[in-house]
C-alpha cells in the first residue's frame, strides 16, 4: 500500500545523447564529457515544464498533431462570459489547505485553441489562446485576490480552497452547439479526451487536452 505521496509531482527533463559515448565513459568509468552537457541547454518555461531548447527534439509535438485544451465552465461563469470577444480561463493552481499543486497536462505547452463546456454539454464555447513569442500557450499563475481583481468588470468569483490559479487568456471567441468542426457533440468529445491516457492522471476539473 502506497503511504506517501508527492504534493507537487517532479518535473522530468528529457534529454538526447549519443549512445556510443555514454557507453564509452560507462567502460572506461568516467563520467560523460562536459561538453556534452554543455550543449544541453535545457531551461524553465513558465509553464512548469521543461524543454531542450539546443534542438527541435519537441517540434514534431506540435507538427505531428493538433493539441487543443478543453476545459469545463460553471454555468454562471459561461453566461457572464458568452458575449465578450475574449475572457480569462481559470482553474486550479495550489491547494489552500493542503499546499498542494495541481499537476498541469504535459502538453499544454503546445495547445493554441481552446474548447470550454459547461455541466448541461450542450452548448460549447471556442476560442484562440494567447501565446508566448517562443509560439507556445500562455500560461500566468494568480493569487486568488490578484484573480478577482482579473474578472471583476464581468464576474465575482465564488469563494473555493485555492491559494492559486492558473490563468490563460482566450481570445476569438464563439459560441457553437458542437465541440469542435468534425466533433458533433460531448460524447464524441469525451472519448478523445479519454484517448489521452495523460489526462487521467489529472484533478478532474484541470483541463484535458485532446489530440486531433
Amino acid at each position: 500500500m502506497q503511504k506517501n505521496t508527492f504534493n507537487e509531482l517532479p518535473t522530468l527533463q528529457v534529454i538526447k545523447l549519443n549512445p556510443n559515448s555514454v557507453w564509452e565513459s560507462y567502460l572506461k568509468n568516467q563520467p560523460i564529457n562536459p561538453e556534452i552537457w554543455d550543449s544541453i541547454k535545457t531551461t524553465p518555461t513558465k509553464n512548469y515544464l521543461y524543454h531542450n531548447e539546443s534542438d527541435n527534439s519537441f517540434s514534431f509535438i506540435q507538427d505531428y498533431q493538433k493539441h487543443i485544451i478543453v476545459g469545463f465552465l460553471r454555468q454562471d461563469y459561461f453566461n457572464a462570459i458568452k458575449d465578450q470577444k475574449e475572457f480569462y480561463f481559470y482553474f486550479y493552481a495550489t491547494n489552500l489547505e493542503q499546499n498542494f499543486r495541481f499537476p498541469l497536462h504535459p502538453y499544454i505547452d503546445f495547445c493554441k485553441e481552446f474548447i470550454g463546456f459547461t455541466s448541461d454539454k450542450n452548448q460549447f464555447l471556442r476560442g484562440k489562446l494567447e501565446l508566448l513569442s517562443c509560439d507556445r500557450c500562455r500560461i500566468d499563475e494568480f493569487e486568488k485576490l490578484q484573480l478577482e481583481e482579473l474578472l471583476k468588470p464581468i464576474y465575482t468569483k465564488s469563494n473555493s480552497n485555492a491559494a492559486t490559479y492558473y490563468v490563460l487568456k482566450v481570445k476569438n471567441v464563439t459560441i457553437s452547439d458542437k465541440p469542435y468542426d468534425g466533433i458533433n457533440n460531448f460524447n464524441e468529445l469525451s472519448k478523445l479526451i479519454n484517448k489521452n491516457g495523460l489526462n487521467q492522471v489529472l484533478y478532474k476539473y484541470s483541463p484535458k487536452v485532446i489530440d486531433i
